[in-house]
């Protein structure tokens, strides 16, 4: 199951590269579900009082914690898109809010249209690069992940101890022990009880099985 889901994800993301270079207005693309590697994805919090964003956000936000979602959770983001008078930062926190749907829904290829969106409206939103390198560990292309959660960190980021976690994770992928050590060291330093660092970097921590 999880080889046809990487294979699914790999054309999505091809058919995507594709189409960027046809079009040089897409950007790269926040918290997806990294379900497979236990990264907590994360939804962004909408300043409006638009009923349907902040619906999407909630939608989002227990998508994150249960790793699933329905086409109803889809509907309200997009009506809220498509319908409601939001500001730019609000339009792209609802665009990061649906990617994070549409990634439960398998729906990888339209995630990262969501996440491009987000970028295009907002350049400098690190949960952008965050979710395309959600996306690149989802696909097993660990060091486009580790280049996109790098980008993350040179940005004013609220949660960089995750970034610094889901970096971890893919240099771990790549097989770079003391990279992923870092990483998990440095995620513990600005989250202290951040458990599943503490785990990882216990379990990196004892010598490798002979």
């Amino acid at each position: 199951m999880k080889t046809a889901m990487i294979s699914a994800l790999n054309r999505a993301l091809q058919t995507a590269n594709d189409l960027q270079k046809l079009a040089a207005s897409w950007l790269v693309a926040t918290l997806a579900i990294l379900a497979a590697a236990n990264a907590g994805a994360q939804a962004v919090t909408v300043i409006s009082n638009s009923s349907y964003a902040q619906d999407c956000y909630r939608a989002a936000a227990a998508t994150a914690l249960k790793l699933s979602a329905s086409r109803d959770d889809l509907a309200t983001c997009t009506r809220a898109l498509e319908y409601e008078n939001l500001t730019r930062n609000d339009q792209a926190r609802t665009y990061i809010n649906r990617g994070i749907v549409q990634t439960a829904l398998e729906k990888y290829q339209d995630a990262l249209a969501d996440y491009n969106a987000a970028s295009n409206l907002v350049p400098d939103m690190p949960e952008a690069f965050i979710s395309r390198g959600n996306l690149w560990f989802l696909a097993e292309k660990y060091q486009r992940a580790v280049s996109e959660y790098t980008q993350a960190m040179q940005m004013d980021f609220s949660r960089m101890h995750i970034a610094y976690y889901n970096r971890g994770l893919a240099n771990e992928n790549l097989g770079k022990r003391e990279e992923a050590m870092a990483d998990y060291r440095e995620a513990l330093k600005l989250a202290p009880d951040f458990k599943q660092a503490l785990d990882r970097l216990d379990i990196l921590g004892k010598p490798p099985a002979q």
